[in-house]
């Protein structure tokens, strides 16, 4: 997986909520979201989290 080290901080936010949310070690901000193994539900918890905070 690419890093995101350079990424803007929004970018590396979502990847977080990512990691997060689906249990992973490294999500670049290159990934998809599906492809990473999410799916609605899981995209739902994401949304959730992220406008928390």
């Amino acid at each position: 997986m690419a890093q995101i080290s350079g990424a803007p901080a929004l970018d590396r936010q979502i990847a977080a909520v990512y990691r997060d949310t689906l249990g992973l070690d490294d999500v670049a901000s290159t990934d998809s979201f599906f492809d990473l193994g999410g799916d609605s539900l899981s995209a739902l918890s994401c949304y959730s989290t992220a406008s928390s905070s």
